[in-house]
């Protein structure tokens, strides 16, 4: 979709129907996954500015407060800059600037379990599930070739039942081929995380900047593990099926009762298991920046 240069945005589930300490699969609405909406705080009618805001695209969402701030601009040679869900207009060659701020709360998420996390663990480090910490964020760039023709006939396409998904019809590509890790900020990388009082109040900038020679998007992912954990990251740091860190680490695990927090007293305690899991892995997804080659 994007590559299509379609205004396609992405936004945390808010979808609920039994909570886990009830012995259900879900956590309250905005108690793992939030979003964040930039707004038009001029706008009297709030509801009609959240609505707005939504269809903007300028959001990002989060899981399990692993940041609670981000800023994400992308600017050329003139002083217009660009945010999530709106498009930049440069020459081509033009150089432009990407900068990235997050801010990594101070203090505890909703986690309801005192112990480390699992699957950092097998790393050799300790970082409590409630107090997670922004390993890195990979700025993800892709093409936009626009509108793709759809096939005359759809039985041409791959099965996608069967997973054999290798096609030459572009219409049917599941990814966009274009898609890549265009660069990857470390926690402290850069001199603007260095100091004292960035490491305290936990305020994260990044700036990156190329040549643009064609129509692109740009966008965010942050994440709390890096490249590597086995079962959950690539060597790339993508992120792997659930199902293998479900089978090989949080579904063996002993009972987790005794690690609940003081005041904590679900009905049942037979999903433990799944909410350590979910606040292991945690991540951060931002909306598209489009940028718009302008011809001479």
């Amino acid at each position: 979709m994007l590559g299509e240069g379609r205004n396609w945005w992405n936004f945390a589930s808010s979808d609920y129907h039994n909570h886990w300490s009830t012995n259900g699969s879900d956590f309250w609405p905005g108690e793992y996954q939030k979003n964040y909406i930039y707004v038009d705080t001029s706008n009297r009618d709030r509801l009609e500015a959240i609505f707005a805001g939504v269809r903007s695209g300028a959001s990002w969402h989060v899981e399990g407060d692993l940041i609670d701030k981000l800023e994400f601009t992308v600017q050329g040679r003139g002083p217009g800059k660009a945010m999530m869900g709106q498009t930049l207009r440069v020459k081509r060659g033009e150089r432009v600037k990407v900068k990235i701020r997050v801010h990594d709360p101070v203090g505890t998420n909703h986690c309801p379990l005192d112990m480390d996390n699992p699957s950092l663990e097998q790393i050799g480090r300790q970082v409590p599930l409630n107090r997670p910490v922004l390993d890195h964020i990979d700025l993800i760039a892709g093409d936009v070739t626009g509108y793709v023709e759809p096939p005359e006939n759809f039985e041409s396409c791959p099965d996608a039942d069967t997973r054999e998904l290798d096609t030459d019809i572009d219409y049917c590509k599941e990814t966009n081929e274009s898609t890549h890790v265009a660069a990857t900020f470390e926690r402290f990388s850069g001199p603007f995380n260095r100091s004292a009082w960035a490491k305290r109040h936990g305020y994260l900038t990044y700036v990156y900047s190329f040549r643009v020679e064609q129509d692109m998007y740009l966008r965010l992912r942050g994440t709390n593990l890096p490249a590597n954990v086995p079962k959950e990251t690539d060597a790339e740091g993508n992120p792997l099926a659930d199902s293998q860190a479900s089978a090989a680490i949080y579904d063996a695990l002993p009972d987790l009762t005794n690690y609940l927090l003081p005041g904590q007293t679900p009905e049942s305690t037979s999903k433990l298991d799944e909410v350590a899991e979910a606040y292991a892995d945690l991540w951060f997804y931002s909306n598209p920046i489009f940028i718009d080659v302008i011809n001479d």
